[in-house]
């Protein structure tokens, strides 16, 4: 992520998710899990690599609703 998107979340009271992004971990949970082999696909590593959300965060947060 690039250093003026880091800055402006500081500036939105993110200071704890940006620690996590600038260690490589994850935002909500703070794994470390984060290389591309830790993830199912492609598409999870590119999310991380948008969102900083690890595999076991993304499978939480993006459920597909029951029907």
């Amino acid at each position: 992520m690039n250093k003026s998107k880091l800055e402006l979340l500081r500036a939105l009271g993110f200071d704890n998710e940006v620690e996590n992004i600038e260690a490589g971990k994850c935002v909500f949970c703070g794994s470390t899990k984060t290389s591309a082999e830790d993830f199912r696909d492609f598409m999870s590593y590119h999310e991380f690599q948008i969102s900083g959300i690890c595999q076991e965060c993304q499978d939480e947060t993006f459920v597909e609703p029951e029907e």
